[in-house]
């Protein structure tokens, strides 16, 4: 229990790191809403084809298995907090972006490797910091 009193106490009196936790909190809040109605958004546009929905879901597994694979051989970027925000910027802008307006299987693909593609960047940025 101290040491989860030491956290918060540490990141309330340090601004970045109280910043850091409230653009995750944001940036997961947001991204928890939007995974919520994919499925269902996906399903929708398809004409409730369960095989696209399947292959959207492979997609993004195997492009957080791929991003996961990058990550151990690069070993991140020297600067965590670039790691954080190109994760942000690839993930969230780029990815979910894609999967929002896209109207094909192709893309929904395409657009969820990439979701998953930055996320152990993201993370593992994140857990350094």
């Amino acid at each position: 229990m101290s040491d989860a009193v030491f956290g918060l106490k540490y990141i309330s009196r340090e601004e970045a790191c109280f910043g850091l936790q409230l653009y995750f909190f944001a940036a997961n809040l947001i991204g928890g809403l939007a995974f919520t109605i994919l499925t269902p958004m996906i399903m929708l546009r398809s004409g409730n084809d369960t095989v696209i929905m399947g292959s959207v879901q492979a997609a993004f597994g195997i492009g957080g298995v791929t991003g996961g694979l990058a990550l151990s051989a690069w070993g991140g970027p020297k600067r965590k907090i670039d790691g954080v925000l190109l994760g942000m910027a690839g993930s969230g802008l780029l990815g979910m972006t894609l999967l929002g307006i896209g109207k094909g299987p192709t893309i929904w693909m395409v657009a969820a490797f990439l979701t998953m593609l930055f996320m152990p960047i993201l993370n593992g940025s994140n857990q350094a910091i």
